[in-house]
């Protein structure tokens, strides 16, 4: 994730994040884009391409458990 300490650590804090969502997706060989007021995440693994959807409204008020990775 690079020799820079500062974006190296985001990175890694990102990872960290996705990783503990990653749970919450399904399998997914689809890439639409979210609906009008959604927030969709893609995860690309090893095991292959998982997807999570919520409001943004939840997102953005910390109500949802994928709000850290928003």
């Amino acid at each position: 994730m690079g020799q820079h300490d500062g974006p190296r650590k985001a990175g890694e804090a990102l990872l960290a994040t996705a990783t503990k969502l990653l749970a919450l997706a399904q399998p997914t060989k689809d890439f639409p884009l979210p609906k009008e007021g959604r927030t969709g995440f893609y995860f690309l693994t090893l095991d292959g391409a998982y997807t999570a959807e919520a409001q943004e409204e939840e997102l953005g008020n910390g109500r949802h458990p994928s709000s850290p990775l928003f």
